[in-house]
């Protein structure tokens, strides 16, 4: 009896465990991991066609005829707005976030009390820390490694972080460079100062348009993550459970 009642109070544990696990991957986890896997790649002859250009594929999975950024020198001679994409094995992450869009800085979420109305916080569009649970608002600064060995300051989506952990290295979306805010330089002068970093320009690698247009899809996944990991774990427990019985018999 002691050691059913021990091994249910381990199954318990192991239980609460999993789901604040999975809780915490449900706030953190990037969509676009899986969303790239569907999205359709943009190569030269897509970017030679746009109608109208104000960097608005950048964070796009890169297609075929794209510049590759091969040295330092070549990323001081871009032009704005000029997409480009290589491949890194060392990609660095900062203490420094910034918001994925100016319509996330409000919470929407509110209550009434009378007649008065309190809206939720604003958040910082620039933060050394992300809230866990609005991490899915937030990307990250980067230091990512050139194929000549430079680091270059990127703002980049934390799915291609997350790629270049499992397998060494990745190949980067569209990016382009684009000029500092005020603001944005004066947040990440520290860094610009302690690693020798350009501190007018930054490496964008994220589609704001993209992100805007399917956050319910981004969300969608997120909670489908979620979902098919506590079933998972529910369907391995409940077969765990049905050989010891089978066992005990």
């Amino acid at each position: 009896m002691k050691k059913i009642i021990s091994a249910g109070g381990a199954v318990t544990l192991i239980s609460v465990f999993i789901f604040f696990a999975d809780l915490y991957l449900l706030c953190v986890f990037p969509s676009s991991l899986i969303l790239d896997l569907f999205w359709e790649k943009a190569g030269k002859e897509e970017i030679e066609n746009l109608e109208y250009h104000y960097g608005q594929l950048a964070g796009i999975p890169a297609g075929e005829g794209v510049t590759v950024l091969e040295n330092i020198e070549q990323y001081g001679e871009l032009g704005s707005r000029e997409y480009i994409t290589f491949e890194t094995d060392s990609i660095i992450p900062l203490n420094a976030y910034k918001l994925k869009s100016d319509t996330d800085r409000t919470n929407n979420t509110y209550r009434r009390a009378g007649n008065r109305v309190h809206t939720g916080r604003q958040w910082d569009t620039f933060s050394a820390t992300r809230p866990l649970t609005k991490a899915y608002i937030y990307n990250r600064y980067y230091l990512v490694k050139l194929p000549d060995g430079n680091h270059v300051l990127t703002y980049l989506e934390d799915a291609y972080y997350w790629k270049y952990k499992l397998t060494g290295k990745v190949q980067l979306p569209l990016g382009c460079v684009t000029d500092m805010l005020s603001q944005e330089r004066d947040f990440l002068s520290s860094y610009i100062q302690q690693y020798e970093l350009d501190g007018e320009r930054v490496l964008v690698m994220f589609s704001e348009e993209r992100y805007e247009q399917h956050k319910t899809l981004y969300k969608g996944i997120q909670l489908a993550v979620f979902v098919m990991i506590l079933a998972i774990y529910i369907a391995v427990v409940m077969l765990v459970r049905s050989i010891l019985r089978r066992m005990g018999r």
